[in-house]
């Protein structure tokens, strides 16, 4: 089998995990994270986006965020007059960090693409069967699941699909405050609301999201 390597922007992200095939809003502020989205941009739109260990971390380096991360494409972005920017991702692959690069102002990472184990028919239908039955339990419990992720996630029949909004749905109702994406976590993950909201008060509920990429 073939190793695929890739030399990518790295940004490092606050309290949220990408997955492939997952459409996820944040915002990005970091000087260093700025730059190296507008090195995605004036290139393919390709970026590898990686969890810190410590969100409280400002500016972190090789030791300071996950090797496993996803590669995903820069769907959508805009620029907000304090100077940070809006970014709509969508995931492609997961993938690990094999090596650090010091950039102008912003860091690069050299990366392996994790290839997609082949699951036997019997497994997908029985693991389906089961993310189904968690999904509805959610369903019952979440006041604030996008109908349309709702609609399109009880319909999925194949495991390879994208059970998702269409971007131009995601980005519409992310302007309007709202979180869209293709795998909708539970409402106590940092992602249940976009990061650029004003923080409202914690419940059981929803956790407002205030750090930046």
């Amino acid at each position: 089998m073939v190793e695929v390597y890739e030399t990518l922007p790295i940004v490092p992200l606050r309290d949220v995990v990408v997955f492939p095939h997952m459409m996820m809003p944040f915002v990005i502020g970091r000087p260093s994270s700025i730059r190296a989205l507008e090195h995605a941009l004036a290139k393919d739109k390709r970026i590898f986006l990686a969890a810190q260990h410590d969100a409280a971390i400002d500016d972190p380096g090789a030791e300071d965020v996950f090797t496993m991360g996803c590669v995903a494409n820069v769907v959508q972005s805009l620029k907000l007059p304090d100077g940070n920017i809006k970014v709509l991702v969508e995931g492609v692959d997961r993938a690990r960090v094999i090596e650090w690069k010091d950039d102008k102002g912003f860091h690069r990472v050299v990366v392996k693409v994790l290839t997609r184990q082949k699951e036997t028919a019997g497994d997908v239908e029985q693991t389906m069967s089961k993310v189904v039955a968690l999904f509805e339990q959610y369903v019952k419990l979440s006041n604030n699941l996008h109908y349309d992720a709702m609609i399109a996630a009880v319909k999925v029949d194949d495991p390879e699909s994208s059970p998702t909004p269409s971007r131009r749905t995601c980005w519409s109702e992310w302007t309007k405050s709202r979180t869209c994406s293709k795998s909708t976590p539970p409402s106590n993950v940092s992602t249940a609301s976009p990061p650029f909201s004003k923080p409202r008060s914690t419940s059981s509920k929803s956790i407002a999201v205030s750090s930046l990429a």
